[in-house]
């Protein structure tokens, strides 16, 4: 075996001009369908990310009518039976949080806010919300402060240090209000969050809608995605009547369809890819076997078979192959993996189209094995399905008109 590959590779290099254009063809296509997949993996990560972090979490526990109505009153106390429940070695981070609608007002300037109380801790262990404050500080457990997006404490002329007012409804019909020292200032990577979003602690927040021990959600993260099904499998069934348990998915359709939507449109993009390398091999293949006619002539006049010299042939050519794509891996990877720890800052009009749109500004990439592994099987299911063709061809060879060519 070893033999037979040997003289194939050997072959190779008889026409070197070949095999470098056939090697080339699948080595740009490698690199081309790496990038593409990985900026395509990288961003949808990325956007998954922030919802995850800044919004449900890989799971979210509230209220049965909590999403239709959005209301205090339709919020739950955390049992020790519930507690207990979410005690899963899969579950990473277990966080309440209570959110409603306030109007936040400072001077005469008055705006609508969404206003998020929160274990600081345990928000920050998963969330890393304290990364994104330009100024001040993040909140600590017990804090009577509160941490305003950037645009809102920028309509409302606030800096750390001012006051901040906020007035609201709270459980049950009851009148809130209360005043709060801003204690940081943050630039999230979504605009619609700089424009409303006010961080409060948990039982800060609590007390001030008149909301004692109450939760509107639980966040539950998890090592990877890859756990959440096992966890909804385990959690769901135990659940209290009460309360409905949603993955990120169920809870994000919208961004679920915009991802699906882009992949397959990737998938039409990489097949077009694909089938240029495929023309290009099958240009080579043609030539290969009309260029040596009078070769394999002699040898299967001397006695060699043609299933044997078709696998010679195709060895060859899935040798050509695979020198393109290890060439394309080895040129990829630390380009890749450079990328995925530094990302890449969009400036200008993109910049502002991706902030627009509600998405961090940056290109995110992925390392992920399969993002390497795709493209190898492809090119390799694309040379068995063009070996058809040296079959062909070898099999309708006739040797004396071969050998008089």
């Amino acid at each position: 075996m070893m033999n037979f590959i040997r003289i194939s590779w050997r072959n190779l290099w008889r026409n070197p001009r070949r095999t470098l254009i056939t090697a080339s063809s699948v080595f740009f296509g490698v690199i081309f369908a790496i990038t593409y997949t990985s900026v395509q993996e990288g961003s949808f990560g990325n956007m998954i990310d922030n919802i995850v972090r800044f919004h449900t979490g890989y799971l979210n526990i509230k209220q049965k009518d909590f999403r239709k109505t959005r209301s205090l009153n339709d919020s739950f106390i955390i049992t020790p039976g519930l507690d207990s429940l979410l005690q899963q070695p899969e579950i990473t981070q277990i966080a309440g949080r209570i959110e409603s609608f306030a109007l936040a007002s400072s001077g005469g300037n008055t705006f609508p806010a969404l206003v998020i109380g929160i274990e600081p801790e345990k928000e920050e262990s998963f969330s890393h919300v304290s990364k994104w404050i330009t100024d001040g500080h993040f909140l600590t457990s017990g804090s009577k402060g509160a941490v305003l997006g950037e645009d809102l404490a920028t309509n409302l002329h606030l800096t750390v240090g001012d006051t901040l007012i906020l007035i609201s409804q709270g459980y049950r019909g009851t009148s809130s209000a209360g005043i709060f020292p801003v204690s940081g200032i943050a630039h999230f990577p979504t605009p619609d969050l700089n424009k409303q979003l006010i961080y409060l602690d948990l039982q800060t927040c609590q007390s001030f809608f008149n909301a004692p021990k109450l939760v509107t959600s639980m966040v539950i993260m998890v090592r990877n995605h890859n756990a959440v099904d096992p966890v909804f499998a385990k959690i769901q069934p135990h659940l209290p009547k009460n309360l409905s348990l949603y993955t990120w998915s169920d809870l994000n359709k919208g961004l679920v369809e915009f991802i699906e939507g882009k992949k397959a449109a990737g998938k039409v993009v990489s097949g077009l890819l694909f089938m240029i390398i495929a023309f290009g091999i099958l240009s080579t293949l043609i030539m290969l076997v009309d260029e040596r006619m009078r070769e394999m002539g002699i040898m299967m006049a001397l006695g060699m078979r043609r299933m044997r010299l078709s696998l010679m042939i195709f060895t060859e050519t899935l040798l050509m192959g695979l020198v393109g794509v290890f060439i394309g891996f080895a040129v990829m990877f630390p380009i890749i993996h450079r990328f995925v720890s530094h990302p890449v800052a969009l400036t200008g009009s993109m910049r502002d189209t991706f902030t627009q749109m509600g998405f961090e500004p940056v290109i995110i990439f992925s390392e992920q094995f399969r993002i390497f592994l795709d493209p190898a099987l492809v090119v390799f299911y694309i040379m068995l399905f063009l070996s058809l063709y040296i079959f062909y061809a070898v099999f309708r060879i006739k040797e004396t008109k071969a050998i008089n060519e």
